[in-house]
């Protein structure tokens, strides 16, 4: 056998032997909402159809195309078991929708035998169809022939003369045809939720990244300065103080604390030069608290209304600290000019210990349609802010508009 011919006997096996034993994963529900609907619909339909049995057994025979003066005790058994399949198959349909189709199948299959040959019940055939198009939608391509396949058998063994094997064969396939097409747009549906999913991860992480670069590039920028300060004032020590005050030992100390601190410097700048490899270098000095003004004066001649609280003297507060509230500011406006356009924004700062607080609220928009594209400012101003050990949190405010407040702790060297 040529191994083509062998591959697709193997696969046509393996479809037939998961269609009629295989076993079948949970499903997967979008919610657990979801889930009890789908459970409370189909016992509310398990629980109608059993209500037939009421009618007693002259109906039931009717419903199976029996006569009932005509039919036997063996035929209204039979018909008991039929109608106790059928309801069993709907009941299972939510969590095992396979083998609710397999139940169904089987009393479409040997429910005319019951019913003394008198052709297929439409009931039992419509619960086939309906769970087979639940199953399908869960089931690949080559299973779902096969179990198209497999609906054949019964409807042209005990198929009505005035039902055409055409017609049956018809509509088998089409609801075949219909259960693939959903199955495939669901499935398409959800591998691009899916690559959405993961393409928003990914640039999340990528702006983290970038943002975490960006903070540990001004963080070297703020340690450098100290440590430069530490070099110069180590070796410069000796000649500064009065002749003969100090020894030699004293002085190899100076000079053995200013090499260490000259190769902490280098290794830092080594580093950096990692970190800005793929960056511009920045030759502005790093901003400061004090540089917070000046920040609102630049949003106000670009055209927004914003309202500043800040002490006109503010403490000396930690250079890294500084940073931190300038760049939360800075984003802060940056999203509120973005996606409340026109709207007023309040800036409040606030330094006192052990802390500084900023606060950076905006109304709603007011003037043309928001930015709606998705941004990635408040995972950096989180990431600044607990790296400092504070916290920021950011949501919207009653009034429709947005907040952002942020607590930084003033630890550090003061600059």
């Amino acid at each position: 056998m040529k191994p083509q011919k062998r591959g697709l006997t193997r696969a046509v096996g393996h479809a037939v032997r998961q269609v009629l034993v295989g076993r079948e994963p949970a499903p997967a529900w979008r919610s657990p909402g979801a889930a009890q609907a789908a459970y409370a619909a189909a016992l509310l339909a398990a629980v109608l159809l059993a209500a037939a049995a009421l009618g007693g057994v002259m109906l039931l025979a009717r419903s199976f195309g029996a006569h009932p003066h005509s039919g036997s005790p063996g035929h209204s058994l039979g018909l008991l078991v039929v109608l106790f399949a059928v309801v069993a198959a709907l009941a299972l349909t939510p969590r095992f929708p396979l083998m609710a189709w397999r139940i169904s199948y089987l009393a479409v299959l040997l429910g005319p035998l019951a019913a003394g040959g008198r052709g297929l019940d439409g009931g039992a055939v419509t619960v086939m169809l309906v769970v087979f198009v639940n199953a399908g939608l869960r089931r690949p391509r080559a299973q779902l022939w096969t179990m198209q396949a497999f609906m054949l058998i019964p409807a042209w063994i005990w198929i009505d003369r005035w039902a055409p094997a055409a017609v049956v064969t018809a509509v088998v396939l089409g609801f075949g045809g219909l259960t693939e097409g959903i199955g495939a747009w669901h499935r398409a549906r959800h591998a691009l939720a899916e690559q959405t999913q993961r393409a928003d991860t990914l640039q999340d992480r990528s702006a983290l990244l970038e943002e975490r670069a960006r903070i540990a590039r001004e963080v070297h920028d703020v340690v450098a300065h100290h440590m430069s300060m530490i070099v110069v004032q180590a070796q410069t020590a000796p000649y500064r103080l009065e002749a003969g005050t100090v020894s030699e030992p004293v002085a190899r100390e100076f000079a053995a604390l200013g090499e260490s601190a000259r190769e902490a410097l280098t290794e830092m700048r080594r580093l950096l030069g990692v970190l800005r490899a793929d960056a511009p270098p920045e030759h502005a000095p790093q901003p400061k608290l004090a540089d917070i003004p000046d920040l609102v004066h630049t949003a106000r001649r670009a055209g927004a209304r914003v309202a500043l609280s800040m002490p006109p003297q503010t403490r000396a507060v930690p250079a890294g600290v500084g940073i931190a509230a300038y760049r939360i500011v800075q984003e802060a406006l940056s999203n509120a000019g973005r996606h409340a356009p026109g709207a007023a924004i309040e800036v409040l700062v606030d330094v006192r210990e052990p802390a500084v607080e900023l606060s950076v609220v905006n109304g709603p928009a007011a003037g043309r349609p928001p930015d709606q594209g998705g941004g990635h400012g408040l995972a950096g101003m989180r990431e600044r802010a607990a790296q400092l050990g504070g916290w920021l949190r950011a949501g919207p405010a009653p009034d429709g508009g947005f907040a952002v407040r942020a607590r930084l702790p003033l630890t550090g060297a003061v600059s």
